[in-house]
């Protein structure tokens, strides 16, 4: 059996640091329970605002030395995360959640299914 948190969270926007508090406050929190997935919002990391100024200042490019170290401060949090982020790759936006596990970054899913309000982002294939 595979035990599943789902974290309801305060809403942070543009603040990193802040959002990986929260992340792990709530990972300390699922140890107790013993948690091993540990499930947070959509562009949770940077924070969900659909606005082109937002974006340009806070997405992320997952390949990143910044992203490298925000995967080494994740290393010692025991569960598995997927967490939103909004992310930068060759110059597009995209609405993405990342599957990280023991400082990696296991998986990347790209939304596929934007709704109207999403148009800066582009569309995942897969």
């Amino acid at each position: 059996m595979l035990r599943v948190g789902a974290c309801q969270t305060p809403e942070i926007l543009g603040d990193v640091d802040a959002a990986l508090r929260c992340m792990e406050g709530f990972a300390r929190e699922a140890d107790q329970q013993g948690v091993e997935l540990l499930l947070f919002p959509e562009c949770f990391l940077q924070g969900y605002l659909v606005q082109e100024r937002h974006l340009d200042a806070h997405a992320m490019d997952l390949r990143s030395a910044s992203f490298g170290a925000l995967l080494r401060r994740l290393d010692p949090i025991g569960q598995t995360l997927v967490f939103g982020v909004i992310e930068r790759r060759e110059g597009r936006y995209f609405n993405s959640a990342v599957v990280v596990g023991g400082g990696e970054l296991l998986g990347i899913y790209r939304k596929v299914h934007l709704m109207p309000g999403e148009s800066l982002f582009t569309a995942g294939e897969d």
